[in-house]
């Protein structure tokens, strides 16, 4: 009689130690799993970054590090000579550097570097437009003056920026079109952006504005419009 508790018991014992180990195998596997998970990605994301092209014996990305780098007026950390052969490798690169150079620009790694490039290249920087969309939204400066040089149709990209809090953003975007005319680009279309940068509360903003205004065509009786008047033309 007092049999059956006991093996009711064991066989409950046993089914509890079973079930562990059906358990504990479960989760092993599912930590092999997860570790398959993340070696795919983080093949996916070796997959992701192109091959580098290389000149003159060093990789692109040395080169965008040297373009990247501030002015010699600022840090004395290149020299004019480092730029120019930066330049040259660039040129030399030409459309086979773009494939890395829009990696750089959605990873922003020498994101500096790679705006410069992409200008410098023109044209057949064309693909990486929309990195360095994206690389102006995220503010920076520079990326505005590779636009114009780019492709003219990123016009409204560059007058968006005009109401970015940055107002060296704001400045330099304005200073881009600037270069527009130059380029054989009708900055025309951007008049009604630009003439609203006339009440910048950035000084230098309203006075590239002016400039501009002036370049498209437009007369000025004032530099800098009085505080709260409209906007009027001779």
């Amino acid at each position: 009689m007092t049999m059956r508790p006991i093996q009711g018991k064991v066989v409950h014992i046993m089914a509890t130690f079973l079930a562990g180990l059906l358990l504990a195998g479960c989760l092993e596997r599912h930590e092999q799993w997860k570790s398959v998970e993340q070696v795919s990605a983080d093949k996916r994301t070796m997959l992701t970054r192109p091959t580098e092209p290389n000149f003159d014996g060093k990789l692109l990305s040395a080169w965008l590090e040297i373009l990247g780098r501030p002015g010699p007026w600022e840090s004395g950390n290149w020299t004019q000579a480092d730029y120019l052969t930066a330049s040259n490798a660039i040129s030399n690169l030409g459309s086979n550097s773009v494939p890395f150079l829009q990696f750089a620009l959605a990873t922003d790694e020498n994101g500096q570097g790679a705006i410069a490039a992409c200008r410098l290249l023109g044209p057949k920087a064309k693909p990486a437009v929309p990195g360095l969309v994206a690389s102006l939204r995220a503010g920076h400066i520079y990326a505005s003056y590779a636009l114009i040089e780019i492709d003219p149709t990123t016009i409204p990209f560059i007058t968006e920026s005009f109401t970015n809090q940055n107002s060296e953003l704001r400045y330099r975007a304005l200073s881009a079109l600037s270069l527009g005319p130059g380029l054989g680009v009708d900055i025309t279309p951007a008049r009604p952006a630009v003439l609203k940068c006339l009440e910048d509360g950035d000084g230098l903003v309203r006075n590239a504005a002016t400039n501009l205004i002036r370049q498209m065509g437009g007369k000025l009786p004032w530099t800098d419009p009085p505080e709260g008047s409209a906007l009027k033309f001779e």
